[in-house]
């Protein structure tokens, strides 16, 4: 396709959404009636809590409140960042190409390329990428929790051997120890709120509200701890142990598998860019050659 084609198709687009734009402020304000200042206001903040919803989904914000919101991040906050750089670099693309009429249509479009690429396939919540950011610092933080759930499990064991004959309540230790777990000691601090349920409720409540499966396992066994007797005691945990373990084992190895795919694809990156440096060589080459037969002619 020639250059001055693509041109005139990339600034037809342009009159065109501009067109769509001022159509779609016509239909939001109804410039034909004259309404009222009152139902004018209403009708803003109707479209305000439309626009809201469209780019700050709650799928979006659950999405940060599960990867542990990475960067302090939310979804109001990662969508104002994100569009902030789209404008700004869309806005420097145009602006080069008015104050340079030099440069050739390859750089012309790849400046403005570049932050339509950034804004609807990099920073996409709903493409690969960004699925693979939260699916990453939820891996972490779910690392995390589960570090400090199974030092509150060793603690645990800890005070039951040293109690000896002594009776032990859980829930009573859960109270003293939740200081030194800061990740989960909101979801203790929500399973201590009902304590009269009993501790295998309780404990469902802490494991799911965690919500990795390790926590869930190991939430099953501190409940059992409990019930048990002295004698057993030792045998019971150390059986159980043996049971987190194995899956423990599972789960790291399925992310091992997840962090390779990433690794992957960080590498394959540079060989990305490189081909498009050598894409952009050629499309000189191409012009300068094009430029050539044209002064021979």
């Amino acid at each position: 396709m020639n250059f001055e084609i693509a041109k005139w198709i990339f600034y037809t687009g342009f009159i065109f959404l501009y067109i769509y734009a001022a159509f779609l402020l016509r239909k939001i304000f109804h410039m034909d009636q004259f309404p009222s200042k009152e139902s004018l206001l209403q009708r803003l903040k109707y479209q305000n809590l439309k626009i809201k919803d469209f780019f700050i989904t709650e799928e979006l914000e659950k999405q940060f409140i599960v990867a542990g919101s990475p960067f302090g991040l939310n979804a109001k906050k990662f969508q104002t960042i994100r569009y902030v750089i789209f404008l700004l670099a869309f806005g420097v693309g145009i602006y080069r190409i008015y104050t340079n009429p030099e440069l050739d249509m390859v750089s012309k479009l790849l400046g403005l390329a570049i932050p339509v690429i950034f804004l609807l396939v990099v920073t996409n919540p709903k493409k690969k990428s960004m699925k693979s950011f939260f699916k990453f610092y939820q891996g972490q933080k779910e690392y995390f929790n589960n570090q400090e759930l199974f030092l509150l499990y060793s603690m645990i064991t800890d005070e039951l051997k040293e109690s000896k004959d002594q009776t032990v309540n859980i829930l009573d230790l859960l109270r003293k120890l939740r200081q030194y777990t800061p990740r989960i000691r909101p979801s203790i601090n929500k399973g201590l709120r009902q304590p009269k349920i009993g501790i295998n409720a309780v404990m469902d409540i802490i494991g799911r509200d965690i919500g990795t499966e390790e926590a869930i396992e190991v939430c099953k066994i501190i409940a059992g701890l409990n019930s048990v007797d002295q004698q057993n005691l030792h045998e019971l945990i150390a059986n159980r142990e043996n049971s987190y373990v194995a899956t423990l084992r599972g789960n790291r190895q399925k992310g091992r598998m997840r962090t390779s795919a990433i690794v992957n694809t960080l590498v394959f990156i540079p060989l990305i860019i490189y081909m498009l440096d050598i894409l952009y060589v050629v499309m000189q080459m191409i012009a300068a050659m094009g430029s050539n037969l044209n002064n021979l002619k």
